[in-house]
Order: C-alpha cells, then structure tokens, then sequence
C-alpha cells in the first residue's frame, strides 16, 4: 500500500482522462483508497492498532465507507504526540524515510513528518497536472523561480524536488530558488526572464506581492513577460488576485494564478482551477450563491478541487477531515485546524442550479470548458486558530487584507499587517494592528489617519458583528494602528514566513 502510487506514463492523456471520467468514478476512487490506507494502516502500524484497540474499534467490522466515516478522528496531540515516534511507523520501520519536514512548532516543539518518494510522486502529479494543462510547460520555454523559504519546512524542499524532477524528465523548464530573498529574486528576472516564454512565480502571497510591487525599483517591467503566479501557505481575497493580475500584466487570472491548499502533513492537497475561481468570484457577488455554498462561514473562504485518488476529504461539524499517505505515516481522519466543507461536483451544480445559476453555463460564458476536471471541491475558510476573540466577537485578517487594498491607500502599505489582541492597565482589551509602510515611507500623522480611517470603514461595512460592537462602544471599538517602517523588526522582518496573528 504504502508504494501503491504511479505515475503516469502519459499526463497527456491522464489530463484528458480527469476531463472525461464522471464525478462518481472519482468519489468512488476515493472511498477506495481510504478503505485500503485503514487497512494497511491497521495492519502494520503499531501506534494505529493502540489507538483503535483503545477506542473500541474492531478493523474487520469496517468493510464500508460509511463504517470507516466512524472511526474515530486523529489529530497531533491525541494521536501524533501520543504515541512513541517509531511506532507511527508501518512495521516501525524508520528507514522508509528519505527526509523530513517539520511544523512551525506554534504550540511547542515542532513535530517531524517523515517523507519519502511517494509523497514527492502524488506531488509532482497534483501539480504537473495544472503546469501542463493550464500554463502549458510542455510547450514553452519557462523560467520557474521560488520564494519559498528552504530548510525543513515543506514547500521550499518539496516543490524544488518536483520542479527539478519535471525539468529531469524533458519539460523546457528552468528552476531557480531564490528563497525569500528579493533582490536576488529580482535580479533573477532581469538576467533571464527575457530569454524565457513566460516566468512562473512561486510564493506566499505576501512575499509575491512585495516582489511585484518592488520590481519597478529594480527596473523590471512585469508586462514584458508572460507571468503565471502559483501560491501557498495561505489563502488570499479576490481583491489580491486582482491586484497580483494587474501588477503583473495577467489578462486571465482564471487561467493564470493558481492558490494552493497544502500542509506539511501530506503536502499539496487541493489547489484551485479556473472553475473553482469563477465560483467562488461568483460568490463574492451574489450573497445567496454565498450563503448556499458556505452556510455558517462569515468570510469568503478559499475554494478548491482535489484529486480523491491521492486525498480522501470529510467533513464534520463545520472542520476538515483528511485522510492520505502523502507522509511515511498513513494519516486516517486526520483533523486540521481547519474550518471548512467538501461539496460534490454534481452537488455543486445542484447547489449553484438552485440559487438560479446554471454551472454549464457559466463555464462555457468564462470559455474555460477545455479546463473542467469533474473533480469534488474543498472549501477552507479561516483556521479555527486564526481569528482574535474580541469582546465577544470573531476579528479575522481577511477584513484587514481587504482594507490594505483599499485604492485609497494601498500605495502606502505593504498589505501585510500583525494583529493582536492586549490588555491596558486597567485590563481593558485592545485590538492592535501593526501595519508596514512601503518601502521608502515613514509614518507621519496623514499616513496614520488614512490608514485608520481605511481600516475602520472596511471593517464596519464587511463585518456586521464589528459594526454593531462599533455602535454601542465606539471607543473600545477602535483598533490601535501601529505603522512601521518597511522589513522593521519584530513583525515584518524579512527571510522568514509572515504570521498575520499570533499562534496559539
């Protein structure tokens, strides 16, 4: 089981075989590998059998998908951090690892997750798939450049590793990883851009933006080349994808900017298409398709498709399930920190049918017919641990990433920001946002009052729970803004991953 994955000896015609195969055949294909990872999992891994021995399951009852939808759910700290490291291994056998990737450690010490090929092959798949169909790497000269941080967290090292290994197998593909490190980033474009088709960057959102937004101090002129964009680490709004678009000379941000959903537990797991994109713009505009998409969410979540025969997706109470094989250690309802749903492809249309929109319709309108792999959505929202609890209420940094591109400021601000809650002296909670400055700007009292102004208004017409707080206490309403200079410490120092609030 644990070697069971192959690639494809054509993606060509695996690209077509996702276009035509009906949604059934890929839900069923899910459930299928769910069912045979339990076993296996069940069978050979040590700490696995405890934990289901413990929580009173017995593996030959589970024959059915609906039997294993029972099974109890895992996590980091009753599963992960439970049991010895060894026996979260098949057999404990160690040496199935080739390498590790380790979390942020946000709640203590970092947790290692094993690797091996077969994590790399489900991630080169999940991505050549949407580089070739999409950006069309089989066809074009492409300078590929990274800005993920390289060390022992996953998108750095991992997608390097496919990247390299598309380059090995023929595609006309360059790789160049920079890191974080802007000037050499930019000056990488300089060199070789020119000499390229098109230039993909590869980013978290807010480095990316920083990069387009810098190039014109380093004389580069994004719209002389042909930019594609791939993100990770993060959601982002649909005003970003619009800025990101026009910064850097997109004509189609359906086609040409594609966000990632991934962790450093099983790596790329869904990523949005041209069609998850036209949804969830959709949605944005009309607040009954968002109601009947995202039921309980209060802000635009990100919208995905998944591949089920790598990833099996559930949902429970609102929060994420996933189960996969992309780590040495078969993970099994494993919960993230997630809140979130999975919607059908043929619910989806259902879904978008009954709120007066027929999905056919829009697909052949946005003429990206030629794209549409049949595949079942995932939405993520905001993480159950990325919003501050402010009296009484939820403050999520969407609201903020909106208010940063605002027209009327954002030639002032970086667009990334930290937000904490604190308490004065007389235990008196405090919103405190900590905002940059571009580069070359320094805080002044018209800046602070644009700024603010901003950041109230965004917040009072996007977030009626705010507006309402707003109105019975104005005073204790008002967030302190805090600007600071351009890649100053403590917030914003630049080489390593930005953080929008603390974690707890």
């Amino acid at each position: 089981m644990e070697n069971s994955f192959k690639l494809p000896k054509s993606i060509s015609s695996e690209i077509l075989r996702l276009k035509e195969m009906p949604p059934a055949y890929w839900e069923k294909m899910g459930e299928r590998h769910a069912m045979q990872l339990f076993a296996f999992a069940a069978k050979t891994v040590p700490a696995y059998k405890t934990f289901l021995l413990k929580n009173g399951v017995r593996p030959a009852l589970i024959k059915h998908i609906k039997d294993y939808q029972k099974v109890p759910i895992m996590n980091k700290n009753i599963y992960l951090r439970k049991y010895s490291y060894p026996d979260l291994f098949p057999n404990r056998e160690l040496t199935a690892t080739h390498t590790f990737s380790a979390t942020s450690g946000s709640t203590g010490e970092p947790f290692y997750f094993p690797r091996n090929s077969v994590g790399d092959k489900q991630y080169q798949y999940f991505s050549e798939v949407f580089l070739v169909d999409q950006f069309a790497i089989n066809q074009k000269k492409t300078l590929v450049i990274l800005s993920f941080g390289f060390g022992m967290w996953i998108a750095g090292i991992s997608t390097f590793t496919y990247l390299n290994a598309l380059a090995e197998k023929g595609y006309p593909l360059t790789v160049v990883p920079t890191g974080p490190n802007i000037h050499f980033f930019l000056g990488t474009i300089k060199k070789f851009a020119k000499e390229y088709d098109q230039v993909i960057l590869f980013g978290y959102p807010p480095l990316l933006k920083d990069i387009l937004d810098e190039g014109q101090h380093y004389g580069v002129s994004w719209k002389k080349y042909h930019i594609k964009i791939v993100t990770s680490g993060e959601g982002f709004s649909e005003e970003f994808r619009s800025y990101i678009a026009k910064k850097a000379g997109i004509k189609n941000p359906l086609l040409d900017i594609v966000g990632l959903y991934g962790s450093t537990e099983l790596s790329g797991m869904a990523r949005e298409t041209p069609l998850s994109i036209l949804i969830r713009k959709i949605a944005q505009q009309h607040k009954k398709v968002f109601s009947e998409l995202f039921p309980g969410v209060s802000s635009m979540p990100s919208l995905c498709q998944y591949h089920p025969q790598l990833i099996y997706f559930e949902e429970q109470e609102g929060n994420l399930l996933v189960t996969g094989n992309a780590s040495v250690t078969p993970l099994l309802r494993y919960q993230f920190p997630d809140r979130g749903g999975v919607i059908s492809y043929n619910t989806m249309r259902a879904k978008l049918r009954g709120v007066g929109f027929d999905m056919d319709a829009l697909i052949r309108k946005a003429n990206i017919a030629r794209y549409v792999m049949k595949l079942p959505f995932v939405y993520v929202s905001e993480r159950s641990d990325k919003a501050l609890f402010f009296y009484g209420i939820n403050i999520y940094p969407e609201s903020i990433k909106i208010a940063l591109f605002e027209k009327s400021i954002t030639h002032l601000v970086t667009g990334r920001f930290y937000m904490e809650t604190i308490e004065d002296k007389t235990m008196r909670k405090i919103l405190n946002i900590h905002i940059e400055l571009k580069a070359g700007l320094h805080k002044n009292e018209a800046i602070h009052r644009a700024v603010h102004a901003t950041v109230i208004t965004v917040l009072r017409t996007r977030h009626a729970e705010y507006n309402h707080l707003f109105l019975q206490f104005p005073k204790r309403a008002l967030p302190h803004i805090n600007l600071w200079n351009y890649h100053s410490k403590p917030y914003f120092e630049i080489g390593q991953k930005h953080r929008w609030i603390p974690k707890f």
